[in-house]
C-alpha cells in the first residue's frame, strides 16, 4: 500500500507556503494539483478518479476538494489542513482580493470597499462563508448532515482527522 498526503489547501490559510515546500520535496509528477466542481458528489468523485489516475503521486493538493478523504484501493491518504485564526484569514483574504484583479465577486468588492464594508457585504448573503464560519464550513463536509448538526461536524472531523496544524 503506497502512502500519499492529501494538502486540503484552505483559502488563505498558509497552503501556498506548504504547497512550495511540498513542490520543492517531491520530485516531477509526485506533487501534483487539481480543482473540483462545488457539487459534493460530483467533487467527491472526480477528486478519487484524479487519485486513481495519479499513481505516481505521493502528494496532492486542492483548494476545493471536499473532505472525507477519498478510500482508494492500494492507497493510504494523510489528510493535512491547516488553520489561520479567522481575523487573520479574512485579513489577509482581503488584502489578496483587492491586489488579485480579475472581475470575481471577491476581489471587485475588495477594490471597491474597506475591510469593513468587505466584511459586512460578505456577512449579509445568506450563503456566502468567507466571512462567517468558514473552517466550520469545510470541516463539516467531513460526515453527511444527517450525523449532527454543522459544527458538531466540524468538531468531530477536528477529533478524527490525523493533522490539523495551526
Amino acid at each position: 500500500m503506497t502512502t500519499a498526503i492529501f494538502h486540503y489547501h484552505l483559502f488563505k490559510n498558509a497552503g501556498t507556503s506548504l504547497d512550495a515546500s511540498f513542490k520543492e520535496n517531491f520530485s516531477g509528477d509526485e506533487w501534483v494539483t487539481n480543482e473540483f466542481p462545488a457539487q459534493p458528489a460530483k467533487n467527491r468523485d472526480l477528486a478519487r478518479q484524479w487519485i486513481s489516475e495519479n499513481p505516481q503521486a505521493l502528494c496532492f493538493s486542492s483548494h476545493t476538494a471536499f473532505l472525507p478523504p477519498p478510500n482508494i484501493e492500494g492507497r493510504k491518504l494523510l489528510p493535512v489542513i491547516f488553520v489561520r485564526h479567522p481575523i487573520d484569514r479574512i485579513a489577509s483574504a482581503y488584502s489578496f482580493e483587492k491586489k488579485q484583479g480579475g472581475d470575481g465577486f471577491g476581489s471587485v468588492l475588495a477594490r471597491n470597499t474597506d475591510i469593513k464594508g468587505y466584511c459586512e457585504s460578505r456577512l449579509a448573503l445568506g450563503y456566502d462563508r468567507q466571512c462567517k464560519n468558514f473552517h466550520v464550513d469545510r470541516f463539516s463536509d467531513m460526515f453527511p448532515p444527517a450525523f449532527d448538526s454543522e459544527l458538531e461536524r466540524a468538531l468531530k472531523a477536528l477529533d478524527v482527522l490525523p493533522f490539523v496544524g495551526l
